[in-house]
């Protein structure tokens, strides 16, 4: 595929990165369903190799959701738990993580889940209090603060970049759950984050018609390395056509 190298935030939205289908010059991307890919006459792979790890529809969407977010990189998933668990999973066992008490249900019961077995140190802050976060932090050594903004259900604001500055100050890693506010509106990593998270479900996509999750990276570190094996071993890529 053919792109500009402009990063005009109007501009890919409505161009979706001004990609062209080289055999037809079509300016929709095509779907490519395949997960197999033909080596060359040396048995050299191209791009592409098995579907599970990468695949042509997925990587054109994730270059421009990469794009949008100011991120080095992007990874699709086929549900937004998917893709937020892919985060926790690369964690060494045991880790501590840091998330409020206000936040999607289902990774909070997930969190829950992990923590109950002992691969996860859960521990849950008020987002209601301003000192609440560095608290939690500060009570034991910690691996991952994830935050949402705008909160769900409550709306409430989260200062990405003061919990940039604790999660840091800490040695910790901070994730931001962005899915109320997509890069239209807010990009996290601008303000410190690490890493962010859509559950594409809602917002992002929009129509109430495709399952799917997003993480971004603001750089290509061991810890997206090890998301990145989430994905592969764990079999969470989209699909050709939700890709689409």
């Amino acid at each position: 595929m053919q792109r500009n190298t402009a990063d005009d935030l109007a501009t890919l939205l409505a161009q979706a990165g001004d990609y062209l289908d080289p055999e037809t010059r079509g300016i929709v991307p095509p779907i490519q369903p395949s997960t197999t890919f033909a080596r060359d006459a040396d048995y050299a792979l191209g791009t592409f190799s098995y579907g599970r790890g990468e695949a042509p529809t997925a990587a054109i969407a994730e270059d421009i959701l990469a794009r949008l977010e100011g991120a080095e990189a992007a990874m699709l998933f086929g549900s937004g738990l998917a893709a937020a668990t892919a985060v926790f999973d690369a964690l060494p066992a045991g880790a501590r993580v840091v998330a409020p008490r206000v936040m999607y249900h289902g990774l909070q019961v997930w969190l829950a889940r992990q923590h109950a077995l002992g691969r996860l140190s859960l521990s849950l802050y008020d987002g209601e209090r301003p000192d609440a976060l560095a608290e939690a932090v500060a009570a034991a050594p910690t691996a991952l603060v994830w935050v949402e903004t705008l909160a769900n259900p409550t709306w409430d604001v989260v200062d990405l970049a003061a919990a940039a500055e604790i999660a840091h100050g800490a040695g910790a890693r901070l994730a931001v759950d962005a899915t109320v506010t997509p890069p239209v509106t807010c990009r996290p990593l601008e303000h410190g984050a690490d890493v962010v998270f859509h559950s594409a479900t809602k917002y992002l996509n929009g129509h109430s018609d495709v399952l799917g999750g997003v993480l971004a990276t603001r750089v290509r570190d061991d810890a997206w390395a090890g998301m990145v094996d989430e994905r592969l071993f764990g079999g969470g890529i989209i699909g050709a056509f939700e890709a689409w």
